[in-house]
């Protein structure tokens, strides 16, 4: 039985693991992805997702932009973790897009 899912991130490490995961599981068919505010920035979530799927020769799944801060709590920054970019250790990589 595949399953059909949409997928919403705030592509940090973890969250590209989990992209990198779902896009090869045979029992799952990833209709979209939106992309958030959290680990990191709404954009560079995108930008990671992007690089991600383009990383794993995903099929052209849709990719969209959500909310650019949480919509009752504050911000809170989690570069401290993820780094500035979302992706902290893979920028030399060529991972990264920006």
């Amino acid at each position: 039985m595949t399953h059909q899912i949409l997928i919403d991130v705030d592509t940090g490490r973890d969250d590209a693991l989990a992209l990198m995961f779902a896009v090869r599981h045979p029992d799952i068919h990833v209709q979209a992805i939106t992309c958030v505010a959290g680990n990191t920035t709404a954009e560079n979530a995108a930008a990671n997702t992007l690089s991600i799927l383009d990383l794993m020769d995903a099929p052209e799944i849709p990719v969209a932009l959500g909310a650019r801060r949480p919509l009752i709590e504050p911000p809170r920054d989690a570069s401290w973790i993820h780094g500035t970019h979302g992706l902290v250790g893979l920028k030399n990589t060529n991972l990264i897009r920006h």
